[in-house]
């Protein structure tokens, strides 16, 4: 039977991959306002959050210290319940750490803390601060292969990670071709003959930055703004993996952490721009908010907002807001998930999978930009493609791509295993007489599990 050129992985622990990406395709068409003309979003309303960036993210930062609150105690109790076993699971699947370690928990107990706290600062820190470059449209030039790029050095940094041939083919093609489709993009108008936008029209990504700033140029600092936020939040995705496998910090502990860091950074922001006017014209014409017959704009206000409450429908906004809870808790969830059960690479996937149906499901609702939808998606193809075969979700069965992927490695090591075992004891008497070695020991440390 002729074997068939391609394969797929599988592993239960992907449905967190897919969780996330729902939570968020859920969340951006409840509290994403999709149509400029109507001011609505994907359902035909927009709730009263969804004018108020700082704002969702106080809620979403309450979201992780109360869900975090809760699962922790539920998972301390199971821990206590079944310690013994879990460790030994995590000991199994955990990656292996560069340099020696002995007794980790007594290395530096001050010091480990200090670098929890780092990771879930700049967690929270990268979550704002991109989020306002997206909010203040500087979001078609962020070249997020990047993302790929410092995932795979600080991986090798911090791991004893071997980087097989299907896996250097895999990071050549995704960075290759990613860089390539993203650059064209970037010299594409963005907006066309669109009379809400008559400041941006026909203009590329690069020219509407320096429109929105007033700089010359000025698309050059935000794209290197991109570039440090997607290195330190690579770092902190990795070095969460170091807890969760090494320290064994229970992952809603982290969430619970970054919650309470999140929160405190949100509640400086808010407060700053709640007194604090817009300046820039471009900002507060497409971007600032305002009360009801106000010439003042903010980018976010608190007193705005519960204006905004008053003459609207409360319970309405209670509701949707206690979802929008349980969304942000859960979206995030899924994402330490992924770190602690597979490893940080795998939470690429999901910013693809979740901008590949976007655009599809807002290419049906709104007939946007043919030719930009056609670029983005092969970008978002490609990088699904790349990120597969490098995690071996997809197998490439030929040209011996196949041949260092983890099962056929585990697979020939279980063969050379049974067929030492299965060596007749004359032939290693025979070998210990010629080369003076003790190879009956090998023999019995392999059918004893030892090495």
């Amino acid at each position: 039977m002729t074997k068939c050129l391609i394969g797929f992985g599988c592993s239960q622990y992907y449905l967190f991959i897919f969780g996330e990406a729902l939570f968020k395709l859920l969340k951006f068409f409840v509290f994403s306002i999709i149509n400029d003309n109507n001011k609505t979003n994907f359902f035909g309303f927009v709730p009263i959050l969804s004018k108020h960036f700082l704002i969702r993210s106080l809620y979403k930062y309450i979201s992780f210290i109360i869900g975090g609150l809760l699962f922790n105690y539920f998972n301390i109790k199971n821990m206590k319940k079944e310690k013994n076993s879990i460790i030994t699971k995590r000991i199994n699947e955990r990656l292996t750490l560069k340099g020696i370690i002995h007794n980790i928990k007594d290395n530096g107990k001050g010091k480990h803390i200090i670098q929890v706290l780092l990771a879930c600062f700049i967690y929270s820190f990268y979550n704002e601060s991109t989020g306002i470059l997206y909010f203040i449209l500087f979001n078609n030039i962020h070249f997020w292969i990047f993302k790929f790029i410092f995932l795979i050095i600080f991986m090798n940094v911090y791991f004893k990670i071997d980087i097989y041939k299907h896996q250097k083919c895999s990071i050549i093609f995704n960075i290759t071709s990613n860089i390539i489709i993203l650059l064209i993009f970037s010299f594409f108008p963005k907006i066309e003959n669109d009379k809400n936008y008559p400041d941006f029209v026909d203009k590329n990504s690069y020219q509407i930055i320096d429109t929105i700033i007033g700089f010359d140029f000025s698309f050059i600092f935000v794209i290197f703004c991109f570039i440090f936020l997607f290195f330190i939040k690579s770092y902190a995705k990795v070095k969460t993996k170091v807890f969760l496998d090494f320290y064994f910090i229970s992952p809603y502990k982290i969430i619970l952490d970054i919650g309470l860091i999140g929160l405190v950074l949100t509640i400086i922001g808010l407060f700053i721009s709640s007194f604090s006017e817009c300046q820039n014209n471009i900002i507060k014409k497409y971007i600032c908010i305002n009360e009801k017959n106000n010439t003042n704009y903010y980018f976010d206000s608190i007193f705005i907002y519960l204006h905004d409450l008053k003459n609207n429908s409360l319970i309405i906004e209670i509701i949707l807001t206690f979802f929008y809870l349980i969304i942000c808790f859960f979206e995030f969830t899924c994402e330490i998930m992924t770190i602690n059960y597979l490893n940080p690479m795998y939470t690429l996937i999901k910013g693809n999978l979740y901008y590949f149906f976007m655009r599809i499901i807002l290419f049906i609702r709104l007939s946007f930009g043919t030719k930009q939808f056609i670029i983005l998606e092969m970008a978002e193809i490609c990088a699904l493609l790349g990120y597969s075969v490098y995690l071996e979700i997809i197998e490439l069965r030929f040209f011996g791509l196949d041949k260092d992927i983890r099962k056929n490695i585990i697979r020939r090591g279980d063969i050379e295993a049974i067929n030492i075992i299965n060596t007749p004891d004359d032939y290693y008497d025979d070998e210990n007489l010629k080369n003076g070695n003790d190879n009956n020991n090998i023999k019995e440390n392999i059918e004893f599990g030892t090495n």
